[in-house]
């Protein structure tokens, strides 16, 4: 396993994805068909597996418990709306241990010219190896399949 990550991907740092996670669970999270609230009704010191999410249809009585354990997409509707994560953003993080190697995405992507002082801050550079062309994202490739990663012709 390799750890790519980016220090200065502006979607996670902390004054982003810290504050979304410190106001949730998430209240009013719309859909085609209703509006929903997110809650947890558990306490800090229940045992393992913690499955006390739902959700609740706001102007109805309809919810939904979540089986984060045995259903996967519950488990990442959990974690998107509802449960709080209490550490960095992964991406964001250097030194993760029990990896093979870690690479700096900052240092392969071209910097951007329109901000200078703030290479990373267009929306763009948040997984940018999926949102610009080849020519745009060739020294990322390069890594990635180069001998520092996966070591692939």
């Amino acid at each position: 396993m390799i750890n790519f990550y980016n220090t200065n991907d502006f979607a996670l740092q902390r004054s982003v994805w810290q504050l979304n996670q410190l106001f949730k669970p998430d209240a009013v999270v719309s859909e085609q068909d209703a509006t929903w609230t997110y809650t947890y009704t558990g306490a800090t010191n229940d045992p393992p597996p913690w499955n006390n999410f739902l959700k609740a249809k706001s102007f109805g009585i309809a919810h939904v418990n979540f089986d984060i354990v045995n259903v996967l997409t519950n488990r990442y509707e959990v974690m998107a709306l509802a449960a709080q994560s209490y550490s960095t953003a992964l991406g964001a993080t250097h030194g993760v241990q029990h990896m093979a190697d870690s690479i700096y995405l900052g240092q392969v992507w071209p910097p951007d010219l329109a901000h200078p002082t703030h290479p990373f801050d267009e929306h763009f550079y948040h997984s940018a190896q999926f949102r610009g062309d080849y020519w745009q994202q060739q020294g990322y490739w390069a890594e990635l399949l180069g001998a520092d990663a996966f070591n692939l012709k």
